[in-house]
């Protein structure tokens, strides 16, 4: 592929100078994403939440006043948790922040992975700008040769004229549809961008379409139960687990066999004060089942999220295969434009017959038209490729693997 550079401008109605991002840089922003930072503040406010009391349900103290004589009567009922209530209201309260730290982690890798289609796109976009400008170039050359054979040939066919017109008006529309995809995406980059930014995308340091052959051919013997732990995965065992944990705890709160224990002390039997201190407790016996509905109902939860992850196991699965077939019929599409594009036929025609005195210049655009529309397949495609090369690692669980690293670059360098 030629060494070409490609600046990504985007243009915002503000002022101050354009600042210049490497893709690194403009990945990096994924951090700094609005729905991170959103989220981020539910994720501390659970982190630095009050935890009930431990062991404790609540502790009352009762007073009672005897109008007829002089006596007071004051009561301290403490109300114990159920018999391992409070480990596992621990231990829910530790799966919580697991969930938060991980939907986190979902929330940055959405937004790594649009950026890294925003770039993708940009580039794609760019790219058949330039090749449809010089096919419109082509047509309109066309235009000009038919023309001036029709004032020369008496019997001039005018339907083509009217059809090279009619194609030079489509393509014009194609462009206008093509500029408008890029001007929203631009607008897009620079919102992400936080500001006017100038990003460069040197074409030769993308990763190379081989390599990007070499790891779809290693997806299709990827063990879906060893080889992948994407962050989805990883959330979907966590909602197992809260869903268990969930369930244990309102089992333990039905474990309350000691319902309180009270202290009590009278105030006209202060001189004795064996007499003035008495205890008590209630207890409540074991053998009679309470309302379980609670208790079902929370069991019922964790056995569907049970079964949840292993579909999500299975469609992770089926997604990486999904993503490695179209890949390897992607690449055997881009081998066929590539090969015919190295052997330059289509060029070696068009220079040969460029050499040639009398030869018919429509002959000549008509090479030249199927030499940029198989430059357009091919830009089309090496994009899609690239694209479904994003979609694998993401379900593979490497786009946000720490380090992060630049997956569509050739270096891999380091996000900042």
């Amino acid at each position: 592929m030629r060494s070409t550079l490609l600046t990504l401008l985007l243009l915002l109605p503000v002022s101050g100078h354009a600042r210049r991002l490497t893709m690194a840089q403009f990945l990096a922003t994924a951090s700094k994403d609005y729905r991170l930072r959103n989220h981020e503040e539910l994720t501390d406010y659970f982190k630095n939440a009050r935890t009930s009391t431990p062991y404790l349900n609540r502790i009352e103290l009762r007073a009672e006043s005897d109008f007829d004589r002089p006596r007071q009567r004051y009561e301290l009922r403490v109300y114990p948790k159920g018999w391992g209530e409070t480990r596992h209201t621990r231990e829910l309260t530790e799966v919580t922040d697991q969930s938060n730290r991980l939907a986190d982690r979902a929330i940055f890798n959405s937004a790594l992975q649009e950026r890294y289609d925003l770039l993708l796109d940009h580039l794609e976009l760019t790219g058949l700008l330039d090749l449809q400008r010089q096919l419109l170039a082509v047509y309109n050359d066309r235009i000009t040769v038919l023309r001036r054979k029709s004032a020369s040939v008496p019997d001039f066919d005018v339907t083509a004229l009217l059809s090279a017109e009619n194609q030079l008006v489509d393509k014009r529309l194609a462009i206008i549809r093509l500029q408008n995809r890029l001007t929203s995406i631009r607008h897009r980059m620079a919102l992400i961008a936080g500001h006017p930014a100038e990003i460069a995308v040197p074409r030769d340091d993308l990763l190379p379409i081989a390599e990007i052959a070499r790891l779809a051919r290693r997806a299709r013997r990827v063990r879906p139960t060893r080889d992948i732990d994407n962050i989805y995965l990883q959330r979907r065992r966590v909602r197992v687990k809260r869903a268990d944990v969930r369930y244990r705890l309102e089992v333990a709160r039905d474990r309350d066999y000691l319902r309180f224990f009270k202290v009590e002390f009278e105030t006209d039997r202060h001189d004795q004060l064996e007499r003035a201190f008495t205890v008590g407790l209630a207890l409540k016996l074991p053998f009679i089942n309470p309302d379980r509905h609670e208790a079902n109902r929370r069991k019922v939860r964790y056995l569907e999220q049970k079964l949840r992850l292993e579909q999500e196991r299975r469609e992770t699965s089926e997604r990486v295969i999904s993503h490695s077939r179209a890949l390897l019929r992607l690449l055997a599409q881009q081998k066929v434009l590539r090969d015919r594009k190295d052997r330059g036929d289509a060029e070696a025609s068009f220079r040969r017959y460029l050499a040639m005195d009398g030869i018919d210049p429509l002959l000549l655009l008509k090479v030249k038209e199927s030499i940029l529309e198989g430059d357009i397949r091919l830009t089309e495609i090496e994009n899609a490729i690239r694209k479904r090369h994003v979609a694998l690692l993401d379900v593979l669980g490497r786009l946000g693997q720490r380090p992060l690293r630049n997956v569509i670059s050739r270096r891999g360098e380091v996000l900042p």
